[in-house]
């Protein structure tokens, strides 16, 4: 394995092992996303859920953190997907919106048919984060 790889996957370990907690994981969500449902978040309500994925190419791609979270009385779930990256990768959105599918894909799986066929039936949001800990900045990219 390469040094370069090597550093990458300490990188992402470290990272996922910080935001595995669910007190670190709600301060980041809390100071980097703003909107009216994230202060509803509540710490004992978030569940790490470990996930990784095989795509059809038979190409392993994991996203590193999944938290489910149930928000308010109304059991509305938000899955946030956080993925680490070290370096640019221009292919990211479509690698999070083939983990969205994916998800999606499982919920539905896991669902009773006669829920899924009701006209009030949702999928759950999904929250896509990637956390990018590199040296370059792209075009799209703002250092914080």
């Amino acid at each position: 394995m390469s040094l370069k790889k090597d550093l990458n996957n300490i990188h992402d370990k470290s990272y996922k092992d910080l935001f595995s907690t669910n007190d670190a994981f709600l301060s980041f969500v809390n100071t980097f996303i703003q909107g009216e449902w994230i202060d509803k978040l509540e710490k004992d309500k978030l569940i790490l859920v470990d996930k990784s994925y095989i795509l059809s190419d038979y190409e392993e791609l994991e996203s590193d953190i999944v938290y489910n979270a149930t928000i308010g009385e109304q059991n509305i779930i938000f899955y946030v997907l956080l993925e680490l990256q070290s370096s640019v990768d221009h292919s990211m959105p479509i690698r999070l919106l083939m983990y969205m599918v994916k998800l999606w894909r499982e919920i539905l799986r896991n669902s009773e048919k006669k829920e899924i066929k009701r006209k009030s039936y949702r999928l759950p949001a999904i929250v896509p984060i990637v956390l990018y800990n590199g040296t370059k900045i792209g075009k799209r990219v703002k250092q914080l």
